[in-house]
């Protein structure tokens, strides 16, 4: 029953997705993208793992791929330029929060080893987002001027960046404290609860097709220039 929190986790979050872009366009893109990459660094499944089994899930393996689904419909939509934008936007607001967080704990508790390695986890983080975004978003623009169909093109490169992201973050970790007791539980959950929300991320996108935000000039401008 523990794996129907991340299922609902993803049904409210894409469903927030669907309505926030028919009524705001870009901007809601730009909210819930940015604070789905902050959200899957401050809900990581080692401070609120859900253990089923020998798997231990997380939510942040959901949330991640909003963010990384909301990177792809603002470059079907918007453009490379704009995308660009809300990526780095997105990595400077993971590293404010490390910052503020770093600050919040050593002045409630003191400095110690876990603030140290709390703000390196962020790091670790941004630095992870960044390969495997820019790889798969350069590959995805790749695939659209091969007129490759842009649910395959979703699917495989929503998997890329995830697959990416989490061989950077888990291989950089395990360098750093070793394989922990629990290394390939969390690995093996985090893979399967971003092939879960892939298909969320699909059918968001079929659902987004049918609302598009149509007071947004860029987007129909955009949107006519992918269809010539």
């Amino acid at each position: 029953m523990d794996f129907l929190y991340l299922v609902l986790t993803a049904v409210l979050v894409f469903g927030a997705l669907i309505l926030a872009n028919w009524l705001w366009g870009k901007d809601a893109l730009f909210v819930i993208g940015i604070g789905s990459a902050i959200g899957s660094n401050v809900y990581n499944v080692g401070d609120y793992g859900i253990q089923i089994g020998d798997l231990i899930f997380g939510i942040d393996s959901v949330v991640y791929t909003v963010f990384v689904f909301v990177i792809f419909l603002c470059l079907i939509n918007y453009g490379e330029k704009c995308t660009y934008t809300l990526l780095f936007s997105a990595m400077g607001s993971i590293m404010l929060t490390a910052i503020l967080q770093f600050i919040a704990s050593w002045a409630s508790s003191g400095f110690a080893s876990n603030i140290i390695w709390g703000f390196a986890s962020y790091a670790i983080s941004v630095i992870a987002t960044f390969v495997a975004l820019m790889l798969s978003i350069k590959l995805f623009e790749y695939f659209q001027h091969k007129k490759i169909n842009v649910y395959l093109n979703l699917l495989i490169n929503i998997l890329i960046a995830s697959v990416i992201n989490s061989l950077i973050y888990f291989g950089i970790v395990a360098i750093i404290t070793g394989f922990q007791e629990n290394f390939w539980g969390q690995l093996g959950a985090s893979y399967l609860g971003k092939l879960m929300s892939t298909a969320f991320g699909l059918l968001t996108y079929f659902l987004c097709t049918k609302l598009p935000y149509k007071k947004d000039k860029e987007f129909n401008e955009n949107r006519n220039d992918n269809q010539d």
